[in-house]
């Protein structure tokens, strides 16, 4: 059965290929499709003559004029809204591509765990295509991307939500600065295992920026001091869920000065704590 084709696909809003290794672009962009009017759309956006005029460099390959777009038959799930392409390893920049250009405007959701051929490349058309619905993005085991990725996210998903970068290992912390500023909405925050983005002063802007952050995991962020932590604590007035396991210098100020250990319930891995604005915060150890 064709998904694609408009009897069907119109219906779907919510798609899970994760794990399907053989899918490669050519798949997304059929289920994705083609949309009639795209550019016409597009007009509102300022951005978009600056797209047409100056192309993103190393993805000429993909650009299409025009004309070829507006030829090509209405297809695809046009309302998509929830895609997870979890471990689908042969996706490249050709499919952040086709997203950013036919999927922008629908998109809530997007799992692209493990999908280990998707460069920062691909993420820079992101940067010229809002994407004001996307809430969730999950960009976990993404081990090529660096920050120009994460900054051509902030400045196009500015209602973002989850966002997940657990082992993205090549971020520092210009990545958490630019979300602090074009990500205000953030809720939920992984930056598990990304030991360059993650410090005290990281920690620090993240309770002055993100004031509706509610769950944060630094798991094995080895730079964070419990310093760091003090101040988030001290200033983040929505959070309730801070895990700071394989955190090794979580329990010792710089110059490995000892801090009051955190311990944790019986039977138990995490500690509830009231913090200095009187909100219990639970901290997995």
């Amino acid at each position: 059965m064709d998904i694609s084709v408009p009897s069907i696909g119109h219906h779907i809003e919510e798609l899970d290929l994760s794990n399907c290794k053989k899918v490669r672009d050519d798949v997304i962009e059929r289920i994705i499709g083609w949309r009639k009017n795209r550019h016409q759309q597009q007009h509102q956006y300022t951005m978009h003559a600056h797209l047409d005029l100056e192309p993103v460099p190393g993805m000429e390959d993909f650009d299409q004029s025009r004309n070829s777009l507006t030829t090509k038959p209405t297809a695809g799930c046009q309302n998509i809204k929830r895609l997870n392409l979890g471990y689908c390893k042969h996706l490249t920049d050709r499919t952040m591509y086709h997203i950013a250009m036919h999927a922008s405007d629908t998109l809530e959701s997007l799992d692209l765990t493990r999908c280990i051929s998707i460069t920062d490349v691909g993420f820079a058309y992101w940067a010229y295509q809002p994407f004001p619905r996307l809430t969730r993005l999950k960009l976990s085991d993404c081990t090529f991307l660096t920050d120009k990725t994460i900054i051509a996210v902030a400045s196009t998903a500015c209602n973002l939500q989850v966002l997940d970068l657990s082992f993205c290992c090549a971020l520092t912390d210009v990545s958490v600065e630019v979300l602090c500023l074009g990500c205000p909405q953030l809720r939920s925050l992984d930056l598990s295992f990304c030991g360059s983005a993650v410090s005290d002063s990281t920690l620090l802007a993240l309770s002055i920026h993100l004031r509706n952050l509610e769950k944060l995991v630094i798991k094995g962020c080895i730079r964070v001091t419990r310093a760091g932590i003090d101040a988030l604590l001290s200033s983040s007035k929505a959070l309730k869920h801070l895990d700071v396991s394989q955190c090794r210098n979580a329990h010792v100020y710089r110059n490995n000065v000892p801090a009051a250990r955190i311990l944790p319930a019986r039977g138990s891995k995490s500690a509830f704590v009231r913090n200095t604005l009187g909100n219990v915060v639970e901290i997995v150890i």
